[in-house]
């Protein structure tokens, strides 16, 4: 194939003006992410979930994380690596059931146990320069897949049996309805498979 210096110079432009676009896309997410984290307080959690949270670190064998509230939140979120933060909307510190929270907290715990949220950074570094391929998509997918997976195998296995898990899942995402993926956020939706889980 021969090229002229000038479609090599469109081509490098078009180039450049992809990856500023996926990098301004990503500024965006951490920025909501930060906002969220300001949001969120602990003024809303009753002791009833502090205990379930607490429960929960017990069996994961994982260190206590801060569960807030926050009404920003549309689901149940994982903040953060060096200090994780678990963000649950406020349907679910007034509405949800001891199982429901075992849940939701439980996966969020899984997710703070496995580092996924470092993980998940790397991932999205990593992809940028190549963000537009298509099995750049094709893998992130799965490898949000495969983290979702990984999540509900650890909360079945140690928190909760698996019947009483689907149905709380099932109940967690009746209320959270409106959930859009986050880059720099986890949470028990992520990797789009609830069906299969």
């Amino acid at each position: 194939v021969t090229t002229s210096n000038r479609s090599i110079l469109i081509l490098s432009l078009v180039y450049v003006l992809l990856i500023c676009g996926r990098g301004l896309r990503l500024a965006r997410f951490w920025q909501r992410k930060e906002k969220l984290r300001r949001s969120a307080t602990r003024t809303g959690i009753a002791p009833e979930i502090e205990l379930v949270a607490q429960r929960c670190s017990n069996l994961l064998n994982v260190r206590h994380v801060p569960v807030t509230s926050s009404t920003k939140a549309r689901v149940p979120y994982t903040i953060g690596t060096l200090r994780p933060l678990i963000v649950l909307p406020q349907a679910f510190c007034s509405g949800a059931d001891e199982a429901t929270l075992l849940s939701v907290i439980g996966h969020e715990l899984a997710h703070v146990k496995r580092r996924d949220f470092l993980t998940n950074l790397l991932c999205e570094l990593v992809a940028l320069p190549i963000w537009f391929h298509p099995l750049t998509f094709l893998i992130k997918r799965e490898i949000d897949r495969a983290r979702e997976l990984a999540c509900d195998e650890l909360d079945t296995r140690h928190v909760l049996a698996p019947k009483v898990y689907a149905r709380s899942l099932l109940w967690a995402a009746d209320v959270s309805r409106q959930y859009s993926s986050q880059a720099f956020m986890l949470s028990i939706f992520d990797g789009k498979i609830l069906e299969e889980r």
